[in-house]
């Protein structure tokens, strides 16, 4: 945090309209973030609770090999697994989906706080030396790339926090 917020005094010092873009820029992000972690964390409840009749089916396949041989039900359970794992890959897919959606939307805004850095820079080349125009360029690219890992991070600690809730809902099962 305090590497980011000497990018922003330091982005600030060199070009004062970089301080209008910073508000708008977390509260866009601030909200994407929260209606991604919505749909990941749903994303990924839905994908441990697919992923789960995998390994059952694997699990049984391998203590009843002997009797699924000696029927002959080989081709039942082979046709089983391949439908929990197509089940389970058509979730993955829409999770991968939704990550590259919020990575591509988290870099586009990366991308518009650029954009007017370099305008501003291009709009007083004449006021600032090249040097300092550099030093601007390195410390925004520094800020938008913090500025990712900070609502990255956020998103990826709310998605862990559904293994623990899983967990906690297993102890939670009347025993048998």
């Amino acid at each position: 945090i305090s590497i980011l917020m000497g990018s922003i005094i330091i982005c600030y010092n060199l070009n004062q309209y970089s301080l209008i873009c910073v508000p708008i820029l977390f509260f866009i992000g601030f909200s994407l973030t929260s209606y991604y972690i919505n749909c990941g964390r749903d994303l990924n409840r839905i994908e441990s609770i697919s992923k789960s009749p995998i390994l059952n089916c694997y699990n049984e396949s391998i203590n009843g090999i002997i009797s699924i041989r000696a029927y002959d039900k080989t081709g039942e359970f082979l046709n089983k697994y391949k439908k929990t794992l197509f089940n389970h890959y058509l979730v993955v897919v829409y999770k991968f989906s939704v990550n590259a959606w919020y990575s591509l939307f988290l870099n586009l805004l990366a991308f518009i706080y650029l954009f007017v850095v370099v305008l501003f820079a291009n709009l007083n080349m004449n006021v600032f030396s090249p040097g300092v125009i550099g030093l601007l360029l390195k410390y925004s690219i520094s800020f938008t790339d913090q500025m990712l890992n900070v609502f990255e991070e956020m998103s990826n600690i709310e998605k862990a926090m559904v293994n623990y809730e899983r967990c906690d809902s297993y102890t939670k099962i009347p025993k048998e």
